[in-house]
Parts: C-alpha cells; structure tokens; sequence
C-alpha cells in the first residue's frame, strides 16, 4: 500500500513542478502552434516567418549563387556483398559540390571522401574492422553518409547503401 500512496505523492508533486513551470513562461516557443500540429499550413518544425533551411546535403554558397547540391543524392557499392576483407567501390552522385562525405560502415569510421564540382565521388577502399563484421556471416550492413561543406560545415545525413557479409 505504501508503494502506491508513494507513487500518488509523487505525481502530485510532479503536476505541482510542471504547474510552476508552466507559469514561469519558461517553456520553449512554438509560436502559435507546436512543430508536430497537423492542423498548421506550414511544414511541420518551420518557423512561417523564417527562410527556409536548404536542407540535408545542401547549403547556400554565395560563390555558386544557389544550393550548391547538384541533384537527387545516390550512393551504390560495387561489389553489394562478399567478404569482410573485400575492397568495395562506393559511388555517389547529387552530393554538396566540392564537400566532404564521411563514410561508415555499420557503426565504423570507413574514412573521408572528397567531393567533385559536379557532386559526385568515387572512392575505392577496405571494409573496416573485418576481424570483428567477419563474425556475422549473412548479415546485411550499411554503408552511410555524412555531408560536410568543404569548409567543415556539417549539412547532414545522407543516402545509405547495403553490403552483405558472405
């Protein structure tokens, strides 16, 4: 019994700390409605009076004049599977013109590639850690992308591609 008189309790002083909060007038603004309404005109987490941001994987670069992103991004890998100590070829297209993609393999750092004024990259190399993926045959992993201008500016997460471990 004591157990629910002290889950009573605290409740009642919860709703008392979120009353006060509410008072403060210190919770986060969300204009006149919240982000996630369905009811709002606007798309959801904007700020109607606000530019619009360029995106994932673009950027508005003043040299380019508009996004510097060239097209709808893809990535592929070649070959899609075989073993932990395969060399693959990963290709990407629509990427931040003359950026940065950093490439990871499940959850390890494959390395950094740089990106071409058309918004493509090639970049040949080893799967990482294959002492340790070589463990989980049959297995489909994720090659990902993170997108960097090319001063350093993160501009987001980009497509993915499968490798499957043979």
């Amino acid at each position: 019994m004591s157990g629910i008189l002290g889950g009573v309790a605290f409740l009642v002083a919860a709703a008392f700390v979120v009353h006060g909060w509410v008072d403060s007038g210190h919770l986060p603004g969300f204009g006149s409605r919240p982000p996630w309404s369905s009811s709002s005109s606007q798309e959801p987490g904007t700020d109607p009076g606000a530019e619009a941001p360029p995106g994932p994987g673009r950027h508005k670069d003043p040299a380019l004049g508009s996004d510097s992103h060239a097209a709808p991004q893809q990535l592929s890998v070649s070959p899609r599977s075989g073993s932990m100590w395969t060399t693959v070829t990963v290709t990407g297209s629509g990427f931040t013109r003359n950026g940065v993609v950093r490439l990871t393999f499940h959850a390890t750092a494959m390395g950094a590639v740089n990106i071409d004024g058309d918004g493509d990259f090639t970049a040949r190399m080893r799967l990482p850690s294959p002492d340790f993926y070589s463990r989980f045959p049959g297995q489909t992993f994720v090659i990902s992308t993170t997108e960097y201008t090319r001063d350093g500016a993160y501009q987001g997460n980009g497509p993915v591609a499968a490798f499957h471990v043979d």
